[in-house]
């Protein structure tokens, strides 16, 4: 039993490991990962906005940002910013 938790555990931490080093952030770009993730918070909030999943593209073509980088970036932070966009929808 011991043995088994200790992979369990030993494995949950090779993921957030995996987690962590997915979402790198390019260089100066967290602050701006931090503007598009409130921009998608406040198109959300608008009446008849789509899914959380629709509008990531647009915001991150429209602020120039690496699409792949900051999905993995909201991947690992944007916890709260998914459960808003399911209570609302």
């Amino acid at each position: 039993m011991a043995a088994r938790r200790r992979s369990t555990v030993a494995t949950r931490l090779e993921e957030k490991r995996a987690e962590r080093a997915a979402a790198a952030v390019p260089p100066g770009q967290e602050a701006l990962f931090g503007v598009a993730l409130l921009k998608l918070a406040l198109e959300l909030k608008k009446p008849g906005a789509p899914a959380l999943e629709a509008l990531v593209p647009g915001v991150v073509r429209r602020m120039g940002l690496d699409e792949a980088a900051f999905l993995a970036w909201l991947a690992a932070n944007g916890g709260l910013l998914r459960g808003a966009a399911g209570r609302r929808g």
